[in-house]
């Protein structure tokens, strides 16, 4: 398993980790699945180790990849694309290549597909799809861009939190969870981070005064290596608002996903925060920043998205859903039921098809 692991950083991906785990559970009997990322000590996918493979047969990317029967690919869910950077396209591009050389099945599990801004990216991923054995979109508009690159997907998914096993029903929910995303607390290339951070404040000054209680939580963990972690973000946040709202700082992906099951709706502008919510039961506004968010959530019929490049009433919008929330609340177990159906019949193709 590529580009995902169960001590991330990012609780987003967390849940791929274990949601593509539980992809291979469902389709192979048996399966022992290992976990293989940027970071992970001992496995030769960083750059230099790539430079070394290069031209070699037996480079160590390759000699990695002959110890399995499969190689299902990630990209950590977003990250097909080359909208965050040439260079991450190009590690994981020349992941795909390294497998098909080497003679393994190539399964690109359900994620987002683009979009290729360059002539570079699109020819990276044009390769990629085009060699891959199996192909899965975690969204309509993903299934419409692989098609454009010369390779239909085998099949739409929805995004794999939902392989993960339901919770048991809260007895009671209660509160506003409101991730706040260091992504686009600090200068970005998706947002105006001025613009989001007035946003985050005044609609916790909002809500609060709706009478809710407001907790702030972080689903991207404290980290040395990048200032994009949430846990900043929340407390800076916290801090601006005088200590008016709860923090709550999750532990784990078990940690989080029993918290937001206990909360009567979540706001967040990090994807799987939204997603764990869904998968959950608990409704969920997404502050979307690309446009990985929309597709997916219209697929699952889940129309609580606010854009926040385009939408200049973020505050009033998100305030109105929460005045809607009993409707909401009444919709949001549907979308598991839907979700889960699509996992399953990604499930059933993969097994046929490796």
């Amino acid at each position: 398993m590529l580009w995902a692991k169960h001590t991330a950083t990012n609780l987003g991906i967390r849940v791929l980790a274990s949601g593509a785990a539980r992809l291979c559970e469902m389709a192979f009997e048996d399966v022992k699945v290992d976990f293989h990322d940027h970071d992970t000590v001992g496995t030769p996918l960083g750059k230099d180790a790539i430079l070394r493979d290069i031209g070699r047969s037996h480079g160590e990317v390759k000699s990695l990849f002959r110890n399995y029967d499969v190689i299902v690919d990630t990209t950590s869910g977003d990250s097909f694309t080359d909208i965050y950077s040439p260079r991450r396209l190009t590690v994981m591009a020349y992941a795909h290549r390294a497998a098909l050389k080497a003679g393994v099945p190539l399964v690109l599990a359900p994620q987002t597909i683009g979009p290729f801004n360059t002539h570079y990216g699109r020819v990276l991923a044009r390769a990629s799809i085009r060699g891959a054995t199996r192909v899965y979109a975690r969204d309509s508009e993903s299934v419409r861009y692989a098609a454009a690159l010369g390779r239909r997907p085998d099949a739409l998914s929805s995004d794999l939190v939902f392989a993960l096993p339901p919770l048991p029903k809260a007895a009671m929910r209660s509160g506003v969870y409101l991730n706040v995303s260091g992504l686009l607390w600090r200068s970005n290339p998706h947002v105006d981070h001025s613009v989001y951070r007035h946003a985050v404040l005044e609609a916790s000054r909002a809500i609060s005064a709706m009478g809710h209680q407001l907790t702030l939580f972080p689903h991207v963990l404290r980290t040395t290596v990048s200032r994009e972690d949430d846990v900043t973000a929340v407390e800076e946040a916290a801090e601006a608002l005088n200590g008016e709202v709860s923090v709550f700082i999750p532990q784990s992906l078990e940690d989080v996903r029993s918290h937001l099951n206990s909360a009567a709706v979540v706001i967040g502008a990090r994807m799987h925060a939204c997603l764990n919510a869904l998968s959950v039961g608990t409704p969920a506004l997404a502050w979307a920043y690309s446009r990985k968010f929309a597709p997916l959530l219209e697929d699952l019929d889940w129309s609580a998205s606010v854009d926040l490049r385009s939408s200049g009433d973020v505050v009033e919008q998100t305030t109105a859903f929460i005045e809607d929330l009993d409707r909401w609340t009444m919709r949001a177990p549907s979308v598991r039921l839907r979700a889960v159906e699509s996992i399953e019949r990604v499930a059933r193709d993969l097994a046929e098809a490796v």
